[in-house]
């Protein structure tokens, strides 16, 4: 992914013991992106680099306390994946290595299964809504933006295709919306009686990370208000 890369620290994680208890408060906020220019394109891959690092931290923290080589997506013997299969597991008898992927940004994925709070939800899709009518507000960011993944690896357990924030409202789980349903290039964002207009703006958290990353030329990576272009040079590749 271009040549910036984050390198996995052993500082700042929580033990592996603690992965998936989750405090009812911090379950329910999301990570709004609150300081953007109002000049960034869209639809634009956000990505919150502090959330992004303190991801890498807790997995790397889990595997060095299970005593386990963290190598994301390398299939080797005596290793066992996924994200959510790592993130609730309790013991890790007879494995070397862990090969979770996801975990650097996460999804609704994780969060469906109760495995992690919204807050460690690094990735996001900023869209323009561009029209509206009685019951949608239509966003410039589709399939070819979000995927067409209602989770992952085929599953089918969440609705529509992500929860969408109204960027200005308050950061809390009331006030999302249903992406309902896709074409290549819209999307139709449930209003729920909602007023919504052309210009706004909304921030989708997508159902599954990692096509979006795929379909993606590059991430808008942002630290605060500091916001830097990642390329992404395996686009579109599988290998």
């Amino acid at each position: 992914m271009g040549t910036k890369q984050v390198r996995a620290a052993s500082s700042g994680g929580i033990r592996g013991d603690t992965v998936g208890k989750i405090d009812g408060q911090e379950r329910d906020r999301y990570p709004l992106a609150l300081e953007l220019p109002a000049d960034l394109e869209t639809p634009a891959v956000l990505v919150d680099l502090n959330i992004l690092q303190g991801n890498i931290d807790r997995m790397q923290t889990l595997a060095e306390g299970a005593g386990l080589a963290l190598r994301p997506h390398v299939k080797t013997h005596k290793s066992v994946g996924s994200t959510p299969t790592v993130l609730a597991a309790r013991r890790f008898d007879g494995l070397t290595e862990i090969r979770p992927g996801n975990y650097v940004f996460m999804d609704q994925t994780p969060l469906r299964l109760g495995l992690i709070p919204p807050s460690r939800l690094a990735l996001s899709v900023l869209t323009t809504v561009i029209s509206t009518n009685d019951r949608y507000a239509i966003v410039d960011a589709g399939s070819k933006t979000l995927s067409s993944d209602r989770g992952a690896h085929g599953a089918d357990g969440l609705a529509g295709f992500g929860r969408a924030f109204v960027l200005g409202t308050a950061n809390d789980r009331e006030a999302s919306l249903v992406v309902e349903k896709l074409s290549e290039e819209h999307g139709f964002v449930v209003s729920g009686g909602r007023r919504l207009n052309p210009g706004d703006r909304l921030q989708v958290f997508p159902n599954h990370a990692c096509p979006v990353v795929n379909l993606a030329r590059a991430l808008c990576v942002r630290s605060g208000a500091a916001i830097e272009s990642w390329t992404v040079d395996a686009a579109g590749c599988v290998r």
